[in-house]
């Protein structure tokens, strides 16, 4: 969309870039919940950021920082 590779955007088009992609991901699951379950997946996008989360959550400093864990 802009042109250039996404780690070359600033925050604001990053952030375009990444809603764009949500959007695209809730329209290509609407879509798949019409059709036969057989044939139902989930979105990459998805995929991706309920890894990407979990990879954070899961980090030391996404458990002592983000979440305030204490062993």
């Amino acid at each position: 969309k802009y042109g250039k590779a996404f780690v070359g955007l600033d925050n604001t088009q990053r952030i375009d870039v990444v809603k764009q992609l949500e959007a695209g991901a809730k329209e290509e699951r609407k879509a798949l919940m019409d059709g036969p379950a057989n044939k139902r997946y989930t979105p990459f996008y998805y995929m991706v950021k309920d890894l990407t989360m979990t990879g954070y959550f899961t980090s030391e400093i996404g458990a002592t920082q983000a979440l305030e864990y204490v062993a």
